[in-house]
């Protein structure tokens, strides 16, 4: 879990700790972390991941904890399709060609999704806190973290560079290894494992490509969030307000 607090904005302000956080799969939980999510305030939990994802490693919130689960399927992303997708890679054009093409997908194809994502953000009252996630926390969380420090007035480098930390806690390599063993009837070979890398890592070019897609699909960030996101000016500058600390 990681806390999207501390980033800059254009204007000279920070974006407040303690009110949105990003994270991968909830489902391993215990009810230790479950006490964290309560002293951090959390009331929302925005789950991205497929309805077979959140099916089969569902997140089981104590039923004492007022948080409220938003279910906001995404299917481009999830660990299966990740998966078939990279080992057709040789075929399609590479890995990286194809992480490309599903973060594109998300500032196109998803928009709805992401919407309410932001609606649910602007809902949030009394400091109330917000957590988002999908299975692996990289690329549906990835783009929403994007959009909303976006949203925020955060400059695009300092956006790309907070996609690139998910590289310091996800190892594709280890990831990949535990996946081999759950899915050992595949019976992977070395070239089937290299070309798998490439979609279980946390490249820039990911998110650069989506947000290049931004420009290209929507005119623009401004546009994307306006039209897009349906968020006026006034609703934008509330937003930002309630999650930008003071000048």
């Amino acid at each position: 879990m990681r806390d999207l607090g501390g980033h800059p904005t254009r204007c000279g302000r920070h974006v407040k700790y303690n009110r949105l956080f990003r994270s991968g799969s909830l489902s391993h939980l215990d009810e230790n972390d479950w006490q964290i999510m309560r002293t951090l305030n959390i009331s929302v939990i925005c789950d991205f991941r497929a309805e077979t994802e959140q099916s089969n490693e569902p997140t089981c919130i104590p039923p004492e904890l007022a948080i409220k689960k938003i279910a906001l399927s995404i299917a481009p992303g999830n660990r299966q399709n990740l998966m078939q997708q990279g080992l057709s890679a040789k075929k399609s054009g590479g890995g990286e060609q194809i992480m490309h093409a599903i973060n594109e997908s998300l500032a196109t194809e998803f928009t709805p999704s992401y919407r309410d994502f932001m609606r649910c953000i602007q809902q949030l009252q009394n400091q109330q806190a917000l957590l988002f996630h999908c299975t692996v926390g990289k690329d549906r969380t990835g783009f929403a973290a994007a959009i909303l420090l976006a949203c925020l007035n955060v400059e695009r480098e300092t956006i790309e560079a907070e996609y690139a930390l998910t590289q310091h806690y996800f190892d594709p390599h280890m990831q990949l290894e535990g996946l081999t063993q759950k899915y050992a009837a595949l019976n992977l070979g070395e070239m089937e494992m290299k070309n798998l890398i490439p979609v279980f890592d946390t490249r820039p070019s990911y998110i650069a490509a989506a947000l290049d897609k931004i420009d290209q699909h929507w005119g623009g960030m401004d546009a994307y969030i306006h039209e897009g996101l349906n968020i006026n000016k006034a609703s934008l500058n509330t937003l930002r307000n309630e999650f930008l600390d003071a000048y």
